[in-house]
This record gives structure tokens, C-alpha cells and sequence, in this order.
């Protein structure tokens, strides 16, 4: 009699079902050693610990039939990713203008204000101090400087206070002039504080806070185009006890409708998306599936 040999897979499902163990296999790789002459126990090799991570991931999420040779400027694009922030960042400015000051010079210099000022500016956001396990946006502020700082689901805020930060008038200069909002809280009543006052071709918004008796502050806003923006607005009067608040929700506001006018403006999760694709995706090449598997496993027996 002729035997009856059982029934096998074809070899395409074969593979699939290879591919498909892969897939769902958590086997860790194993250490592989390389053949010496000289020495009958060579020394193990030790993959990186990010490398492991990686080929864990691509199992996980079942890329291994989509696996990619990647060029060797892959981790550095990773990191790009990882520092381009999900939320939007805005740096805000906010000058104290004193008494009789009508020059950058004189109202940059100042290292002590009023408290009033003091009480707005801590009302502002949390009070941080850059690189003190501070791990949110810093606005391009050196470490050791001290700042209102504000965040939640969508945005996160910092304040460039000119009595806080550290410095001479030219550096201060340097935070404060490249700001697109300007707040500027002026106790000076004999002159009207003006874009001329502290000239700046990056002041696209400024919002200036007057004194009107002891409890409300009128609202002054100007802008170098056209934008709409609130809940402030030009001429409204607030009291003091929702001055911080709403300042800060207008110059958020503000500071986003003065990118979203700008054509080359991508929001924050688009940006990501870019960068991925462009930098990450966009020098990848395809990779037969029995190569992908010697690059994501080392077999023992």
C-alpha cells in the first residue's frame, strides 16, 4: 500500500502564517556571539537598549511586513520629533513702565516695580525657573531666569517679565524685542505709551494697561495688522480682580491669530505630521520581509 502522507500547507500560506507568529511573538532577542579562533568563549554581543525597543514596537503594532531600511540619520530624526511640541508655544512679553520713564533704556533697566504690577505678574501663571525640573517650553530663556509660565491641553505660555529677567537693558533686549505681543503695564500718566516708545518690527501685537482709580485698569490695543482676537479689546475696562485672566486668554489669542495669518503656519499636530513624513518617512526604502526578520530578531536554538 502506498502510505498517506498528511496533508501540508501551501508554501504562500505558510509564510503567512510565519509572518504571523512573527507578529504576535514577544520573544526577546538573544545574544549573539561572533566567531574568534583565538578565544573558545567570545564575547557576547550587546545590542542598544533603544534598538531593542524598537524592534519590540515594530512587532507590537505589526509593521513587520511593512519594514523599512531606514538612512543613517533615523535616531536623529526620532529626536527632531520628540522636540517639536505637540501644543502650541507662545512667549509673551511684559514690560513695567515706571513714573517718568519714556525710554527703552530707563524702563528696560528697571529691576523692581510697583504691587500691583507684581501681583498681575504672578497671576499670570505658575513662577518657574528655567532648568529647575522645568521640563515644559522656556521661550528661549537661559537657565537660572525666572518666569511666569502657563499650560494647558492645547497651549502652553511663557512670560518675559523685563523686572525679572536677568541681565543688562541689551539683554533683556534680546528676549523681549523678538516677542510678537507686547503687555505693557505703564504707571507713567503724563505720557501715552506708544509702539515709538519701545520701537520693535516684531511687536505685531501690543496690549497696553493703564490705571483708572485703584481698582480698574482700561485696556489699550493696537495692532500691526489686521486681526481679530478677544476677550479684550481697545477701550474695555477691567478690574483688577480679572486682570491676570483675561490678559492672558487675549495674548494666547492673539499670538495664534498672528500665526494663523501667516501661509506657511501649520498647526502644531500638522507640524508633527510633517516632520515624520518629511524628515523620517520620506528616506525610507522598502525591505523584503526576510531581511526585515534578520534586522528585528536574532534566532537561537
Amino acid at each position: 500500500m502506498t502510505p498517506i502522507l498528511p496533508e501540508l500547507p501551501s508554501p504562500v500560506e505558510g509564510s503567512a502564517q510565519f509572518a504571523s507568529m512573527i507578529e504576535t511573538s514577544r520573544r526577546q532577542p538573544q545574544p549573539l556571539g561572533s566567531p574568534n579562533n583565538n578565544d573558545s568563549n567570545p564575547p557576547a554581543f550587546q545590542p542598544n537598549s533603544k534598538l531593542l525597543e524598537w524592534r519590540s514596537l515594530s512587532a507590537s503594532l505589526g509593521f513587520v511586513p511593512l519594514v523599512s531600511q531606514v538612512h543613517t540619520n533615523f535616531p536623529r530624526d526620532l529626536k527632531h520629533l520628540d522636540q517639536t511640541s505637540s501644543r502650541e508655544v507662545h512667549k509673551i512679553a511684559v514690560i513695567y513702565v515706571g513714573d517718568t520713564q519714556e525710554d527703552r533704556a530707563s524702563i528696560l533697566a528697571n529691576t523692581v516695580a510697583s504691587p500691583q504690577f507684581d501681583a498681575f505678574v504672578g497671576e499670570l501663571g505658575w513662577e518657574i525657573k528655567v532648568g529647575r525640573g522645568h521640563e515644559g517650553y522656556t521661550g528661549g530663556l537661559p537657565v537660572e531666569t525666572r518666569a511666569p509660565y502657563y499650560a494647558d491641553a492645547e497651549s502652553e505660555a511663557i512670560f518675559h517679565v523685563s523686572t525679572w529677567l536677568n541681565g543688562d537693558v541689551q539683554q533683556k533686549w534680546k528676549h523681549i524685542g523678538n516677542d510678537e505681543v507686547h503687555v505693557v503695564w505703564t504707571e507713567n500718566y503724563r505720557k501715552v505709551y506708544t509702539r515709538e516708545t519701545i520701537a520693535t518690527k516684531f511687536c505685531d501685537v501690543l496690549i497696553v494697561l493703564e490705571h483708572v482709580g485703584d481698582k480698574m485698569v482700561r485696556v489699550r490695543v493696537d495692532t500691526a495688522s489686521a486681526l481679530e482676537f478677544g476677550p479684550l479689546f481697545d477701550g474695555a475696562l477691567v478690574t483688577m480682580s480679572e486682570l491676570s485672566q483675561l490678559v492672558r486668554l487675549t495674548v494666547i489669542n492673539a499670538s495664534r491669530a498672528y500665526r494663523m495669518a501667516r501661509v506657511e503656519h501649520s498647526r502644531p499636530l500638522r507640524h508633527r505630521e510633517e516632520v515624520f513624513c518629511n524628515e523620517a518617512l520620506g528616506h525610507m526604502r522598502p525591505m523584503a520581509l526576510a531581511q526585515s526578520i534578520n534586522h528585528l530578531y536574532v534566532p537561537t536554538i
